[in-house]
């Protein structure tokens, strides 16, 4: 704590600071296991693992971006535009393991290029050995020629028989009946869940377990309570088992969500975070109430009245005589409060894209 000289009263905090903190997005998602990147092609992505054949492990790297990232151009009736996106995992002596794609992206109308959500999902997977790799995500407008990329360690772990995969947040998700099954989930790449939001996905793969028996899965807030629990039942004897567990993120306090599955030895783990909003990245009230002060305050009959008395005439009605030094040169005009909620305009959700790729309507 400071102390203060005598006399002396505290310094304000600085806001500037304080809002860059809280909307510290690539931060935020740091700290839940993403991979982040900034300008002039920001993006966030999520690296998850589920067994592969034989003793391999596959990768499923998921890329979330935003339309008004790219450089979109006129194609007739639409807008398009292209980019690259080169994947790679590199394990100590070995060679690196790679992975590139050009993507083609698009709308039909300019307001769909100025989109800043999660608008564009890229998935793709990389078959790997277990142990420690280096991934590196790189991502190219090839229109712009804008680029920038993001790198992280991650330990690709094996997946013998008994184990289980650590949750995966998801979109969509098919299960598997074998490890030569092609993957089936869209993965969720920020772990992001709005609170009050849609049902919330956590897909959990289970490989050649005996049974019959059960794997515990909990949810655990920051604060380490369990908020909801649940037991996927094993039939045994298959060489995978799927289970998909759905839940609200209302049920879940503001902050990051951890999900557990198993216990013990065979504990695998993973982490989403609750947040007002995919557009406002705040987790806690603390925060969400803070930004308050970067917003003017409605005005209401209050406020009218001290115009009037202030200026001496009724709130919007034009002087015919030259204007005194108090006075106001420009006409004031007034707005009366019909109710108690402030009716400043508010940004609704935008649009999301559905896995389909069909956009849906979102919120407002």
């Amino acid at each position: 704590m400071r102390k203060l000289a005598a006399g002396r009263q505290l310094d304000p905090p600085d806001r500037g600071e304080t809002l860059t903190q809280i909307l510290d997005v690539q931060a935020a998602f740091k700290r839940i296991g993403r991979l982040t990147a900034g300008s002039p092609l920001p993006f966030v992505a999520s690296v998850s693992f589920l067994g592969g054949v034989g003793d391999t492990t596959v990768a499923i790297i998921g890329i979330s971006l935003s339309n008004r990232s790219f450089g979109f151009q006129r194609d007739g009736n639409d807008f398009v535009a292209h980019y690259r996106v080169d994947l790679t995992a590199q394990a100590q002596g070995r060679p690196p393991v790679t992975l590139g794609k050009d993507q083609t992206v698009r709308v039909p109308s300019f307001e769909e290029t100025q989109r800043v959500d999660e608008s564009i999902l890229f998935q793709d997977a990389l078959l790997l050995p277990a142990g420690p790799h280096h991934f590196v995500v790189a991502i190219r407008d090839r229109d712009s020629q804008n680029s920038t990329r993001a790198e992280g360690d991650f330990v690709v772990p094996a997946f013998p028989t008994g184990s289980v995969s650590a949750p995966i947040l998801t979109y969509r998700a098919k299960g598997r009946v074998s490890r030569s099954d092609p993957i089936g989930i869209l993965v969720n790449p920020r772990g992001a869940l709005s609170y009050g939001g849609d049902t919330a996905l956590a897909y959990v793969e289970a490989y050649s377990r005996t049974g019959p028996d059960t794997i515990p899965f909990i949810l655990v807030d920051v604060d380490d309570s369990v908020i909801a629990q649940e037991k996927f039942p094993i039939v045994g004897g298959r060489p995978v088992e799927s289970f998909v567990y759905r839940f609200s993120p209302e049920e879940a306090p503001l902050g990051e969500l951890k999900l557990i599955v198993g216990k013990g030895a065979d504990e695998k783990r993973s982490s989403a975070l609750v947040a007002f909003s995919g557009a406002w990245v705040t987790s806690n009230y603390e925060d969400m109430v803070g930004l308050l002060r970067y917003f003017p305050p409605p005005i209401t009959s209050t406020h009218c009245g001290t115009l009037r008395r202030r200026t001496g005439r009724s709130a919007g009605a034009r002087s015919t005589t030259a204007p005194i030094p108090t006075r106001r040169r420009r006409p004031m005009k007034c707005w009366t409060s019909t109710s108690p909620v402030s009716r400043w305009p508010t940004s609704g959700s935008p649009m999301k894209e559905s896995p389909g790729g069909a956009p849906t309507e979102g919120r407002c």
